[in-house]
C-alpha cells in the first residue's frame, strides 16, 4: 500500500488566494481489496476555504488528474 499526501502550509495558501490553490489531495492504493467494480485506488480531494471533501474510486492512480 502506499499513500501520497500533498499539501501547502497555511502561510502559502493565505498568500496565494486562489480556491484551487487551498486543496489538499490524497491518494490511496492499491486496496487489499476490490470494490464491486474491480477499483482499487481512491483519491480525496479536500477544499481547506469551504471544508468540502470530494472521494473518487479509481481503477489506476493514473487517473488522478482526469478526476480533478
Amino acid at each position: 500500500m502506499q499513500i501520497l499526501s500533498v499539501q501547502q502550509n497555511d502561510s502559502e495558501l493565505e498568500a496565494s488566494g486562489k480556491i484551487e490553490d487551498k486543496i489538499h489531495t490524497d491518494i490511496w492504493g492499491p486496496a487489499p481489496v476490490e470494490t464491486p467494480q474491480h477499483k482499487k485506488y481512491y483519491v480525496t480531494f479536500t477544499n481547506k476555504t469551504m471544508h468540502y471533501l470530494v472521494t473518487f474510486l479509481m481503477y489506476k492512480k493514473s487517473e488522478t488528474l482526469k478526476s480533478f
